[in-house]
């Protein structure tokens, strides 16, 4: 897989400010079949890498372990090209007049780029990232998508949903290169390293919005 794929999708990321607005009818209905779709596809991943690492092979920490299997390499592949369709929801927020703030471009640009990475590099790790990552999504999904029909949704929900992805991301930088230091090629650490370097920054940038958004 060529390095050019990310950089065309980065490329054509920053050109979404392009969008124009949409109507309030276009954009709910874009986003109803959008975030349905999200929630769907996030569940049935998320239920997939629940078998492939509880069921079908079992827990492990090893070089492509999991990889080496053609089933996981398209559930991660799949995984991998959704980062590019989640680009998506940066392109509904221009289209309702609005600017996305910077952790969630930085999120989107970085998420294409480490898939990319760990996917061209058969890196087991990006297994047990994709699950985290497609568990939480359903979640987080689902949330966007009853926003669409009411506003009045607890502030608790919405901290509880910021503090799930936070300790999915807390769990990628701490645990994963403790177990994966021994087993895992130097490329593919190489990789990793990378990861919890775009994972550290992702957790400052959490960590100020959750002060500048849920405290008094």
């Amino acid at each position: 897989m060529s390095i050019i794929a990310p950089i065309v999708g980065t490329v054509i990321y920053t050109e979404l400010k392009h969008i124009r607005m949409m109507s309030k009818s276009t954009l709910f209905w874009t986003s109803f079949f959008h975030n349905l779709a999200l929630i769907y596809f996030s569940a049935t991943m998320f239920y997939s890498l629940t078998k492939t690492i509880f069921w079908d092979y079992g827990i492990a920490f090893d070089h492509e372990f999991y990889l080496q299997h053609a089933d996981v390499q398209r559930l991660i592949w799949w995984v991998y090209a959704s980062k590019y369709y989640e680009y998506m929801d940066t392109a509904l927020i221009y289209a309702s007049n609005k600017q996305p703030i910077f952790l969630q471009k930085f999120h989107h640009i970085g998420a294409v780029i480490v898939w990319h990475l760990a996917y061209m590099h058969q890196c087991d790790f990006i297994v047990y990232v994709s699950w985290l990552n497609c568990g939480v999504h359903s979640i987080m999904y689902s949330y966007y998508f009853a926003t669409l029909f009411t506003k009045r949704i607890p502030l608790a929900v919405k901290k509880t949903i910021t503090t799930l992805q936070i300790a999915q991301l807390f769990i990628g930088v701490t645990v994963l290169p403790l177990v994966y230091y021994f087993t895992e090629t130097k490329s593919c650490y190489n990789v990793l390293i990378i990861f919890v370097a775009y994972v550290t920054a992702l957790l400052h940038l959490f960590g100020h919005f959750m002060r500048q958004y849920f405290t008094a």
